[in-house]
């Protein structure tokens, strides 16, 4: 079991818990990131009830994080913009967007576009960060993933999180992706990739990345 201090490494650390279908005990949701606060977590992401409950009580700059349209990214506009303003109006200072996949697959620049940059000048309304989620699965290769990457990139998105991580993501797989992707396009990367094994403790070393997401199933190996 990998077990190591979060402060051991030097780079930006969350923990997720909207990527479930079970519905989480908020009172141990809370107690858990407090716990893990302390030991060097920097942000939260998390759906709209919790964060109603524990926004009151996070520290200055602590990022946390809702998601809009997820898992699908299939949804209208102004349903996309609804939720990510309620969210925001609920204490959160960062939205995780997901990229709208009718766009992607039909190669939809324009509207794509518009999407994102109504929902970038909602989240500047709301002094908050635009974080793009989408699948490099879905992509015939990286290289592929990184044009549209740096789309995202001259749309003035502010963080790219790579995956949906709604089913497993094979960590050295996502790690890879998203060390190739900050280094050829800029945009700041979250790995989340399913961290289970001593060897990707020791990748995640050597990753030269913006930060890493964990979850429910795998918290416990991130801090001791």
């Amino acid at each position: 079991m990998v077990s190591w201090e979060m402060k051991d490494i030097k780079m930006y650390y969350e923990y997720c818990n909207y990527n479930t279908q079970r519905i989480l005990n908020a009172k141990d949701e809370m107690g858990k990131v407090f716990d893990m606060i302390d030991r060097g977590l920097n942000g939260f992401c998390t759906d709209i009830f919790q964060m109603r409950e524990i926004a009151q009580f996070l520290p200055e700059g602590f990022v946390l994080a809702g998601p809009v349209d997820y898992p699908l990214g299939k949804s209208d506009r102004k349903v996309r913009q609804h939720e990510a303003i309620t969210l925001l109006k609920s204490g959160a200072n960062a939205i995780d967007l997901v990229c709208h996949r009718h766009y992607l697959m039909n190669n939809d620049w324009v509207s794509l576009k518009v999407d994102i940059q109504s929902m970038r000048q909602i989240c500047k309304d709301y002094n908050a960060t635009l974080r793009i989620v989408t699948n490099w699965q879905d992509d015939k290769n990286v290289e592929i993933f990184i044009q549209v990457v740096k789309l995202l990139r001259d749309y003035k998105i502010d963080f790219l999180i790579p995956s949906t991580a709604y089913h497993n993501d094979d960590f050295t797989d996502n790690l890879i992706v998203s060390h190739v992707v900050q280094e050829d396009t800029g945009v700041p990367t979250i790995c989340n990739g399913y961290l289970y094994l001593d060897k990707h403790k020791e990748q995640l070393d050597k990753a030269e990345i913006f930060g890493f997401r964990f979850y429910p199933s795998n918290y416990k190996m991130v801090y001791k």
